[in-house]
């Protein structure tokens, strides 16, 4: 079993769509098996595995992949999500599992990079902007309109006016990509894809807020010190709670 999914047992019917069947003990391997002579018949005999946590995490991206329309999947998401919460209590953990275990699975089957994004997604929109310091908060307006940025703590509090606005956006980008170039292709492909999403949804004038939090994901993987221009960029500090850094 797998304890980050809800799974209907052997011996339950199942409660929901959403929920994972039970893989039993054992997993089907291979055939292997003779040819029979003129005369005589040919053997088989079936190897089988023990079924590990793997399999499950196969079956729980191969469940998001099917989803049609690809929407749906939130449901399946969030009712894992809340299983797993309510019996463990560790958000954190569960978006971890979606993060590095579940989503680089759908990456890697062929035509499902809508079903990918749609994660990608959901996991910002689970995931708080937090401030710096202990007992922090943060307040961000609209993007394309003045901000108030507040943080509020035991000891002091702050309020800036914050405006951040489409060509601050384009300058961050510039300075992205000449530090991507020198990433692994994997990675920098990462990146490029995310890019050219946060600079479509800007063209449209579309809210990019989770663009943003996706690609300050990617840096905080890779090590913010490896993005030497973007540290350098005067409008850095500015992104900095709409990338979550």
């Amino acid at each position: 079993m797998n304890e980050f999914y809800d799974i209907c047992t052997s011996v339950q019917s199942q409660n929901n769509e959403y929920q994972l069947r039970d893989m039993g003990s054992k997993q089907h391997m291979m055939t292997v098996g003779t040819y029979g002579r003129p005369g005589r018949q040919g053997t088989s005999s079936t190897i089988y595995r023990t079924t590990t946590r793997e399999d499950y995490d196969l079956q729980m991206a191969h469940k998001l992949s099917d989803c049609n329309p690809p929407y749906q999947l939130t449901e399946i998401l969030n009712h894992h999500f809340n299983f797993y919460t309510e019996n463990n209590g560790d958000e954190e953990i569960f978006l971890k599992q979606i993060k590095y275990v579940i989503l680089p699975i759908i990456k890697k089957h062929k035509n499902k990079d809508i079903h990918a994004e749609l994660v990608k997604e959901w996991l910002v929109s689970k995931t708080d902007v937090k401030s710096p310091g202990l007992n922090s908060s943060v307040s961000i307006g609209d993007i394309y309109a003045p901000t108030q940025l507040q943080f509020n703590s035991d000891n002091s509090s702050q309020i800036q006016d914050l405006r951040m606005n489409s060509d601050d956006v384009r300058e961050f980008i510039r300075t992205l990509e000449v530090d991507i170039q020198n990433l692994q292709s994997e990675i920098r492909e990462d990146f490029e894809y995310e890019i050219g999403r946060t600079i479509k949804q800007l063209e449209n004038n579309k809210d990019i807020r989770g663009r943003l939090m996706i690609l300050g994901g990617l840096i905080k993987d890779v090590g913010i010190n490896t993005f030497a221009n973007v540290i350098a960029s005067p409008v850095f500090e500015l992104l900095k709670p709409y990338l979550g850094i």
